[in-house]
């Protein structure tokens, strides 16, 4: 992987990891997609600086760099990649108030066409942010809210709704590591007022249970081992869980295999809660989202310009210049 990503830092300018001076109050924002392989390798090398990962290479895919063109050379400050949503995704269909996909009648359950239909529709006009990342040095002073702000802005959701058919209404995501992700949180750039200010951005979401975060790289190869040789010894059929030691999917497996065997509820190694968000410009769009005859009259306005974002992110930010940051270079620190 370091030399991967040693490759990959040759795609940047000779000088890019050299010092510079950053000033958070003269940031010349622009948001470009990674359209050609060099600007996608460039998207890459800079997402595998997330903790989380993200598969981002099939389905509906957007991805885009975010530059900060006042130093020379430009320096990127963030990613943003937006993907096809989920189809079940119970926090999203409650906040919409989409109707069940199934209903019981006389004791049988039975599939709701017309709900089917709608998500069929719906869907096409909502995407997933998989990627929504501050880059180092940018990644302080509150920039991921700005970052998140972006991926509602008029270059990003201009480009998916002129790569694909139909507009784009409204967008999903998570906070991972927590059961509220404070980079979303009390953005007021929507278009509705609530109470004399600006309706939020992204709103919260929820589920009917709690969504809760599986890590199983957090235990180690020794419980795995454990795991295997409790399964081994208790008569189940052990091939399901050969080869644990190179697949996460099948790790995965074997633990779950185990905490049933133990009867150990799955829930007591969740590492925390997930949080979820809708996000979308307006009221408006959200409603347009309600049925298949209000998706054939989206609102016009459903994405914002990057100055009105960055103006809204200047009035409740610190502004500190910084001199002598540079980027880091990732090479540097991966195994």
């Amino acid at each position: 992987m370091r030399a991967t990503l040693a490759a990959q830092e040759a795609l940047f300018p000779a000088d890019y990891f050299d010092p510079f001076g950053m000033d958070f109050a003269n940031l010349a924002i622009d948001v470009v997609p990674c359209v050609d392989a060099p600007s996608q390798a460039m998207f890459n090398y800079i997402s595998y600086g997330q903790s989380v990962a993200a598969e981002t290479k099939t389905m509906r895919i957007g991805r885009f760099l975010i530059y900060d063109r006042t130093p020379s050379p430009h320096r990127i400050m963030g990613a943003i990649a937006l993907k096809s949503p989920k189809y079940f995704d119970g926090a999203r269909d409650r906040h919409l108030g989409w109707p069940a996909l199934s209903e019981m009648v006389d004791g049988e359950r039975i599939k709701s066409d017309a709900a089917i239909k709608l998500r069929n529709a719906a869907l096409k006009s909502i995407f997933n942010i998989a990627v929504c990342m501050a880059v180092p040095p940018y990644d302080r002073h509150g920039v991921g809210k700005l970052i998140a702000a972006l991926a509602l802005s008029h270059p990003v959701i201009g480009h998916m709704e002129t790569k694909y058919p139909n507009c784009v209404l409204g967008v999903t995501t998570t906070g991972i590591w927590s059961g509220s992700a404070g980079q979303y949180e009390r953005i007021r750039l929507g278009r509705d007022m609530i109470a004399d200010q600006r309706a939020k951005l992204y709103e919260r979401t929820h589920t009917v249970r709690r969504s809760l975060n599986y890590v199983p790289a957090h235990f180690s190869q020794a419980t795995y081992e454990a795991a295997f040789d409790m399964i081994r010894r208790s008569h189940v059929r052990i091939q399901p869980f050969h080869g644990y030691d190179a697949d996460p999917a099948i790790r995965q497996h074997l633990l779950n295999a185990a905490l049933l065997h133990l009867r150990i509820p799955r829930r007591a190694i969740a590492a925390n809660v997930i949080s979820h968000y809708f996000g979308s410009v307006s009221l408006a769009c959200r409603e347009a989202l309600a049925t298949v005859a209000t998706l054939n009259h989206p609102p016009t306005e459903r994405s914002l310009a990057i100055g009105e974002i960055y103006a809204e992110w200047l009035t409740r930010t610190a502004m500190p210049a910084e001199h002598d940051v540079a980027p880091a270079r990732l090479s540097a620190r991966a195994t």
